[in-house]
């Protein structure tokens, strides 16, 4: 009784017993650089081509308005 008490108790507050107890699971796999490197490219394109959009966008300033004194 007092051990599914702790038990419910740790799975209320969060505490993995599993994971506290055999450590974490074995690791992932190392990335691929080549994908990696190819997801870096299409973003910076990305990141571009929004730039592009927003200057185009921007509405133009008066050249020069006098200042207030």
């Amino acid at each position: 009784m007092k051990k599914a008490f702790i038990r419910i108790l740790c799975l209320l507050l969060g505490v993995n017993v599993f994971t506290a107890c055999y450590g974490p699971g074995p690791g992932l796999p190392p990335p691929d650089q080549e994908l990696i490197q190819k997801e870096l490219e299409a973003m910076q394109q990305e990141q571009k081509a929004w730039e592009e959009q927003l200057q185009e966008d921007e509405p133009e300033e008066e050249a020069e308005t006098p200042e207030q004194e």
